[in-house]
C-alpha cells in the first residue's frame, strides 16, 4: 500500500482531472462556435485520460476510486459558462491553468518525459494565452 501522502495526492490529482474533463465537456455543449466546441471536446478527453491514469494509481495503491463528481468550483464554472457564455470563463480557467503549469513538477515518482498526464496543457495554455484575452484563432489553427 502507498503512503497516506502519496494516497493523499492522487486524489488531490485525480480530482482536479475530474473537474477539468467535467468543465472542458460542458463547456464544448454550450459553445456555439463548433470549432472551439471541438477544442473542448479533445480537451476534455484528454482529461479522462488522466483521469484514468489517477485512477490506477490509487488502484495500485488499494484505494477504492470513488464516484466521479465535479467540485463546486467546476460546478459553478459552468454554469457561469452556460448564463454568461464561455468567454466569461476564459480569465478564471487562464488563472487555473497558469497556476497548475507545473503541477506534477517536483512530486514523488512523477516521469518529467512521461506525457501521459501532461499533454493537454499546452493546448490549454494556447487556448487561454493572455489571461482574459481570447486566442481563437491561434487554438484553432494549431490544434484542429
Amino acid at each position: 500500500m502507498a503512503p497516506r501522502d502519496d494516497v493523499a495526492r492522487f486524489r488531490t490529482n485525480w480530482q482536479e482531472e475530474v473537474d477539468a474533463a467535467a468543465t472542458y465537456g460542458a463547456l464544448a455543449k454550450i459553445e456555439r462556435i463548433e470549432t472551439l466546441a471541438e477544442v473542448y471536446r479533445r480537451l476534455a478527453a484528454a482529461e479522462e485520460a488522466h483521469i484514468g491514469f489517477w485512477e490506477s494509481k490509487l488502484r495500485d495503491a488499494g484505494i477504492k476510486v470513488p464516484a466521479r463528481r465535479p467540485s463546486v468550483r467546476s460546478r459553478v464554472t459552468v454554469w457561469l459558462a452556460g448564463r454568461f457564455g464561455t468567454q466569461s470563463v476564459i480569465p478564471a480557467l487562464t488563472m487555473k491553468e497558469q497556476a497548475g503549469r507545473h503541477g506534477y513538477d517536483g512530486q514523488p515518482g512523477w516521469n518529467v518525459s512521461d506525457n501521459s498526464v501532461r499533454g493537454s496543457k499546452p493546448i490549454a495554455r494556447q487556448l487561454f494565452c493572455n489571461v482574459g484575452r481570447w486566442n481563437s484563432n491561434l487554438a484553432i489553427k494549431q490544434h484542429l
